[in-house]
């Protein structure tokens, strides 16, 4: 089984977060935070090129094992967070691949669907899209029976420990799935998620049970900063054209 994990195109809220990156002193922008937030114009316009790459460029990384003749990434399956940032970004992938994307409620980001206190500015959890909603605005999303009218969420707001024990449980899943099946499966969730879920993939009772390939001149990047390790990429060969691949 292949997974590729990507992240949703540009939101809404990522737009308030870059000008407020590098600033000082109080938020004076908190208060425009959207709890469901869509994607921007320049959102849009990365899906739609993901979307294209997805449908008409190979996987490089196939090229060894002797799929030289491969026109796309071969998805079978298109999964989404119900947020509507990652639904709106699946739905450009989807109908550049024909896939129909299906809900996977526990990939949703860090801390669910929340608003602001406006007056002690704690995060209050909030209802997410209801299935009347999703079913107007994409009828060609499938849903699940946890889709209600009363709203996806409409719970508390999660907490990091909460988020790292759902990470776990969808790592769990995932590693079944793979047992059973060859599909290449896509999951388009968010950021922070990612990090976590791709955290307890590679790691089983505290050890490492992943194996990094390196084909020739593949780069790798990763990041160290006080918070931690993070890889930005693995592996990515776009910077060489198909015959020199080896």
């Amino acid at each position: 089984m292949i997974l590729y994990l990507i992240r949703h195109a540009q939101s809404e809220n990522n737009v308030l977060d870059d000008r407020r990156s590098g600033q000082t002193g109080p938020d004076t922008e908190h208060h425009l935070r959207k709890p469901d937030p869509g994607l921007t114009e320049r959102g849009f316009a990365q899906a739609d090129h993901l979307a294209k790459y997805l449908a008409n460029c190979p996987d490089k990384t196939d090229i060894r094992d002797g799929l030289k003749d491969v026109a796309c990434h071969r998805i079978g399956k298109l999964f989404c967070s119900p947020m509507k940032r990652a639904i709106q970004t699946a739905q450009a992938v989807a109908k550049a691949t024909q896939l129909k994307p299906e809900l996977w409620m526990d990939v949703h980001e860090e801390g669910g669907i929340w608003r602001d206190d406006p007056i002690d500015g704690n995060r209050v959890g909030s209802e997410g899209m209801t299935r009347k909603e999703m079913t107007s605005q994409f009828p060609n999303l499938k849903l699940i029976p946890e889709i209600t009218d009363r709203g996806w969420w409409n719970r508390p707001f999660e907490t990091r420990e909460q988020m790292e024990q759902r990470a776990e449980s969808v790592a769990d899943h995932i590693h079944q799935l793979s047992k059973n099946s060859a599909e290449i499966i896509t999951i388009v969730s968010h950021g922070t998620f990612i990090i976590f879920l791709i955290r307890q993939l590679t790691t089983h009772n505290g050890h490492s049970i992943a194996s990094y390939s390196h084909q020739n001149t593949g780069i790798t990047r990763l990041d160290f900063s006080p918070d931690g390790l993070r890889v930005r990429f693995a592996n990515k060969l776009e910077h060489l054209p198909s015959n020199l691949i080896a």
